[in-house]
């Protein structure tokens, strides 16, 4: 994670927001139904990803 993505991240998860993955490239979080991107540059995006949850049997 970048220094820009990491203050990015930081202000999303002190606004609610929780780190759903966090890879080489982007950053995903969630709250609710707002899903965002943050990139290498600290800039954000509005996401469609999808929250796998873990299936019973």
């Amino acid at each position: 994670m970048t220094n820009n993505q990491r203050a990015t991240v930081n202000q999303l998860v002190a606004d609610g927001f929780k780190v759903v993955t966090a890879s080489v490239e982007v950053v995903r979080v969630t709250k609710g139904a707002d899903r965002r991107i943050v990139f290498p540059d600290g800039s954000q995006k509005r996401a469609n990803h999808v929250e796998h949850k873990e299936r019973r049997a």
